[in-house]
Formats: structure tokens, sequence, C-alpha cells
């Protein structure tokens, strides 16, 4: 007995030296916990600042994309023609472009123009546009000499109505139509055509009864 109690005593700087080994092992254990802790910090910190840079990058293309199309809606074809949808959806037809001009006491005058020369063309007219470029406008051509009547149903902006003979003369104008309404609009008497431009044209550019429409429409 005397011997194993012997055997199994150590002294005291031996058991501080274990106490020490311990302490030194679990402060090993605790940075290695430490560390994986900062690193997954650090990964998580860099997934946030890829998933920022992602989201920036993605904001970006789309601000691109709409630059684009923006580019594309400002051309000056999309601008002078400004097809816009109707309430059903369905676009506006496609009517031919041309030119024509206008001879008055004041000089002459250059409009670009889509014909409407069918009775679909026609009935559409300038309806649901919300801008006409300054020298554009919009012939009606009738086929024929015969009384006709307009009307504004469905037309965001005020026009300007040059009804023609087929000789080109101008007969009768009415001036700064009334958007939507639905009131009749005569000829007063037989034309082949009709020409619509922008409200206030006719008196800004003086035109008046009598001055001459040159288009081929004109010269059948």
């Amino acid at each position: 007995m005397a011997m194993g109690l012997k055997d199994s005593w150590q002294p005291k700087s031996a058991r501080t030296k274990i106490t020490d080994q311990y302490i030194a092992g679990q402060s090993m254990r605790i940075g290695r916990d430490v560390g994986e802790v900062r690193l997954c910090r650090l990964c998580l910190s860099s997934m946030s600042a890829n998933l920022s840079v992602m989201t920036k990058f993605l904001r970006l293309v789309a601000l691109l994309f709409l630059a684009m199309l923006a580019a594309c809606e400002q051309s000056d074809s999309w601008r002078f023609w400004n097809s816009a949808d109707g309430p059903s959806g369905d676009s506006a037809p496609t009517q031919s472009r041309d030119s024509l001009r206008i001879v008055t006491a004041q000089g002459e005058h250059v409009f670009r123009i889509e014909m409407a020369d069918n009775p679909s063309e026609r009935s559409q007219g300038l309806m649901y546009r919300r801008e006409l470029a300054p020298d554009a406008g919009m012939l009606f051509d009738f086929d024929e000499q015969r009384p006709v009547a307009m009307w504004m149903k469905n037309t965001y902006i005020p026009l300007d109505m040059l009804f023609i003979r087929r000789n080109g003369t101008i007969v009768t104008i009415a001036e700064n139509t009334v958007p939507f309404s639905l009131q009749s609009i005569p000829s007063g008497e037989p034309v082949s055509g009709v020409l619509e431009v922008n409200g206030g044209t006719v008196r800004r550019l003086g035109i008046r009864p009598g001055d001459r429409v040159y288009h081929e429409m004109f010269a059948r």
C-alpha cells in the first residue's frame, strides 16, 4: 500500500505543468474555433460583396436596356409617325409615306404626309396619336370628287383640316378642330381629298382657300 501511494503521488510542479498543458490545449482549440468563425465571417462578407456587385451589374444592364429602348423610340421615324396603339391594343394601320407642297401668297410649304387611301385607313385617320410633327400631316384620298364630312372621334390633338378639289385647290378650311368631338365637319362642296395637319398650322403659314396643293393624287 505504501509503495502504491508513493507511485501515484506527483510533485506540485508536475501537476502545475499538466494544468498549463491542459489550458494551452484548450486555448489552441478556442483559437481554432475563433479562426473558423472569422473565416466564416470573411466568406459571408465576400459573398455579400459579390452579391452587391452582381446586383449593381444587373441594374446597369437594365438601365442600358431602357436607354436603348428610349433611343429607338426617339428616332426620327418613330417621333414623326408616332404610331400609338388604340384602346383595343391593335396598332394603327401603317400608311404609305409621301410629301406634298402647298403654295400660298407667302411662299411654298412642304409637308411630310401619310396617305389614307383605303376605307380602313380613312376610318382610322389620326386617331390615338398623341403628337404630330410641325411639318407632318395625313392626306385622305377619296378616289372621287364628292361631298365628305370628317370628325374628331378618338383624336387627341387639335387639327386643321384642308378640303381640296381634284385640281388641288383648297376650297374650305376647318381650323383647330376639337379633340374627341363627334360633331360632323362637312366639306361644303365636293372634294377629292382632305389634308389634316396640326391645329394652328393654317394661321401660322397663312394658308387660305384658293391656295394650291401639289401632290400626285391631284394630277390624275
